[in-house]
């Protein structure tokens, strides 16, 4: 993928597509899941499975290349002040700019894939003109009406 997006790892970008999709879910630009949900995400959707340390690891990388950027969360009431919470992830404008260049890269490839559709083309009555001949037609009938078929056109019945 280093020509995809620099120098981006294709694990980086299922992280920050994880994060771009929890983000894009609440409408906001940032999300703050747990790191087992970030890995049950990334096992289910991209078919990758780390461990928490390399998702941390992934994770201090992507801050350092400004990408994402975190804030850690402690609680603040009760017997449990002072734990830590799941962090918060803000994405940044270069996380942007990284998904929008992949999304452009995936519609290039699936430019292959499309089937044209020509059935919307015909008009109704064309269809039903089709339908009625047979499979050895000689001449087909049409009217000086801009192309379209001849409205007392009768076919006979095979």
């Amino acid at each position: 993928m280093q020509g995809l997006t620099g120098t981006y790892g294709s694990r980086r970008l299922a992280i920050l597509s994880v994060l771009f999709g929890i983000s894009l879910r609440y409408d906001h630009r940032y999300c703050f899941p747990s790191q087992e949900t970030i890995l049950r995400l990334l096992e289910r959707y991209h078919q990758v499975v780390i461990c928490r340390r390399t998702l941390c690891y992934d994770l201090v990388k992507m801050t350092a290349e400004g990408l994402i950027d975190r804030l850690r969360r402690l609680t603040r009431k009760g017997i449990l002040a002072g734990r830590f919470t799941s962090t918060l992830y803000f994405l940044k404008a270069k996380a942007f700019k990284v998904l929008n260049g992949l999304k452009k890269w995936c519609e290039k490839v699936s430019l292959g894939f499309r089937v044209q559709t020509f059935a919307h083309n015909k008009s109704q009555r064309e269809n039903e003109i089709l339908k009625q001949l047979s499979g050895n037609v000689e001449i087909l009938l049409k009217s000086p009406q801009k192309g379209r078929a001849s409205p007392d056109l009768i076919l006979p019945t095979p």
